[in-house]
């Protein structure tokens, strides 16, 4: 209202004094174009606060919209993408999370007669250790445990994957109680934590396969301190836990022993 009573008063006053012009009429003329000027130009000015505030509106609910679009995408973007890189690789993903932990889920993504690349592609090609073995000519590579509840257990140890000269799986498993570098391992967990361990995964086996086949012991005299067997369809699953394993004599030091649990799926 300042600004529209200061443009009233300007043309009055102009209209008095007549701008200078040599002709009145022509000087009342161009004033009430004046006067009629300034309402226009008042009028204008009055309504630049509503445009702007109508803009300023449209912007923040544009804005808004973006910003809503933007937090409900992103998260399932996020989701996809963790979720396709813990398919390329299992072992990276080992997160010892309570639930995912506790099962044998590292070992039920691989089946018997994969190729190399095949096991790869799921356990990732970043192994430990390498092993080749004359026996029966074939290569194992091994993959440490990340946490030591990787399979529900609280024992570390690590995940075996063995290929044949044609680069087939033929064994795969995990063997749970070790520590220390692969080639030079120590085994410290006392029999009941080992048999803790393995009444533990024999649920998860259960689960899986029912009954065990067979549950007799005939490597008693080798340091076995439980034995089951599944035989199925595709494979044959083999359960022990012991102490000194597979040793004629008992070492300086227990832990010097192999003191451990092992789950192998083999070919029959």
């Amino acid at each position: 209202m300042q600004y529209k009573k200061f443009a009233i008063i300007a043309a009055v006053s102009l209209m008095l004094t007549g701008c200078g012009k040599d002709d009145p009429a022509d000087d009342v003329s161009k004033s009430s174009d004046v006067v009629v000027t300034a309402a226009e130009e008042v009028t204008e000015a009055s309504s630049v606060p509503e445009e702007t505030a109508e803009t300023v509106t449209t912007e923040a609910l544009t804005t808004e919209e973006v910003t809503t679009e933007m937090l409900t995408t992103e998260p399932v973007t996020e989701a996809e993408t963790a979720a396709s890189e813990s398919n390329s690789n299992v072992m990276t993903d080992n997160s010892g999370d309570e639930n995912e932990g506790s099962s044998l889920c590292y070992l039920d993504g691989l089946e018997l007669g994969m190729t190399k690349e095949e096991v790869f592609s799921i356990l990732g090609d970043d192994y430990d250790n390498m092993v080749e073995k004359s026996t029966r000519p074939s290569v194992e590579y091994e993959y440490k445990t990340k946490t030591d509840t990787d399979f529900g257990t609280d024992l570390p140890g690590y995940i075996f994957a063995e290929f044949d000269t044609e680069n087939k799986l033929i064994c795969f498993g995990c063997h749970l109680g070790l520590t220390g570098d692969l080639n030079e391992p120590v085994y410290p967990y006392t029999e009941d934590d080992l048999e803790r361990a393995y009444n533990r995964l024999l649920q998860e086996i259960e689960l899986r396969f029912g009954a065990p086949s067979s549950s007799e012991n005939q490597y008693s005299d080798s340091g076995v301190k439980a034995q089951n067997i599944w035989d199925t369809d595709k494979c044959q699953v083999w359960a022990i836990y012991g102490t000194n394993l597979w040793a004629a004599y008992a070492p300086d030091k227990y832990e010097k022993g192999v003191n451990e649990v092992v789950v192998s799926y083999s070919i029959k």
